[in-house]
């Protein structure tokens, strides 16, 4: 995952790509309607925080902590 965290591009990409599947399950039937934005609202809850948490300095990720 460490891929993903630093690089910006990447995040980015997997946003675009996260939100764009919903739809097309729904297209092809696969997630109802009804459903559809409780999706998009699970993978922003997960995808989102879980992604700025990982790109925030804390405990082990601060500029000062790399290299040792």
């Amino acid at each position: 995952m460490k891929w993903l965290s630093d690089n910006p591009q990447a995040r980015k990409w997997v946003y675009g790509v996260a939100l764009a599947v919903v739809p097309l399950l729904t297209a092809y039937g696969l997630v109802s309607e009804e459903l559809a934005p409780l999706w998009v609202s699970l993978v922003s809850a997960v995808l989102v925080p879980g992604l700025a948490l990982a790109n925030t300095p804390g405990a082990g990720n601060s500029p000062e902590d790399e290299g040792k």
